[in-house]
């Protein structure tokens, strides 16, 4: 019989006591979310950080979302930035985004454009889609990377793929945005380096 909320806690709240990371993250993620006990941002950080310290990615992840939008604690985008690279060098492909996101933008650590290329290719990767898209931005503008078309239009047509609602729309928008700047053999060469990127 499945346990109900309540019950979940009371099971989380007794291995998270005794130190399981795991039970720390689920039960940080009750209290962000108000399933099973009242909702309290301070009370899911607090978890979440416990588990975060004994370096499970998920939680160091969602430790660093909370900083940043200041949930639970003042927002602090340089703990935020920490709490992400932490995730990312683990291989958690959000935080791997999150990470390029904050260089790109110059949150929480000083903008560098070369090092969001290399996180969100990362991430690009293992299919993340926003950050395909992000990628095929930084190749088209040649930000962080010299301008290459081919590669912007071949993760543009990554990020349409693997994504869906409005990523798929703009994604498809700046792949034919940038098409009328290639010639056909180049189309067709970043065509099938998408679909290369797909089977691996």
């Amino acid at each position: 019989m499945p346990l109900n909320d309540a019950e979940a806690v009371s099971c989380h709240r007794k291995a998270a006591e005794l130190g399981k990371a795991e039970a720390q993250f689920n039960l940080g993620v009750c209290y962000g979310g108000g399933q099973g006990v009242p909702h309290d941002d301070a009370e899911a950080l607090k978890w979440l950080t416990k588990a975060a310290e004994q370096g499970l990615a998920i939680a160091q992840h969602n430790v660093s979302v909370m900083l940043s939008l200041g949930r639970g604690t003042a927002q602090d985008n340089s703990q935020a930035f920490q709490w992400s690279l932490k995730a990312a060098a683990q291989g958690y492909a959000a935080a791997q985004l999150n990470v390029g996101t904050m260089y790109d933008s110059g949150i929480g650590v000083v903008q560098d454009s070369t090092q969001a290329v290399k996180w969100y290719t990362k991430a690009a990767e293992q299919d993340l889609a926003a950050a395909q898209h992000n990628l095929g931005l930084m190749h088209a503008f040649g930000k962080g990377t010299p301008v290459d078309l081919v590669a912007a239009y071949m993760w543009f047509e990554s990020a349409a793929h693997s994504s869906d609602g409005a990523m798929r729309e703009s994604a498809a928008r700046n792949r034919d945005i940038i098409a009328p700047s290639l010639p056909q053999a180049l189309i067709a060469e970043a065509k099938a380096k998408a679909v290369q990127h797909r089977s691996k």
